[in-house]
């Protein structure tokens, strides 16, 4: 079984799978990506994608709400 993740391995982790997913979305758009290219890009597991986010579409209202924030 794999150990755990630190608390700054999750924080780490979850920043690469924002940013390289923001790329992604914003030079393909939406409905092109996939889980599979977000997992590749970001160099982790499908299990480890999914210990962060549900889905995709939950993933960018994350980005989204991240950005929005930024613009308040």
């Amino acid at each position: 079984m794999a150990k755990p993740f630190s608390t700054e391995e999750k924080d780490n982790i979850q920043q690469v799978i924002l940013e390289k997913s923001k790329a992604l979305f914003v030079q393909y758009g939406f409905e092109k990506i996939t889980i599979n290219e977000i997992t590749q890009e970001a160099n982790i597991g499908k299990g480890t994608f999914y210990n962060f986010y549900n889905s995709k579409g939950e993933l960018f209202v994350d980005i989204y709400s991240r950005e929005w924030s930024k613009l308040q």
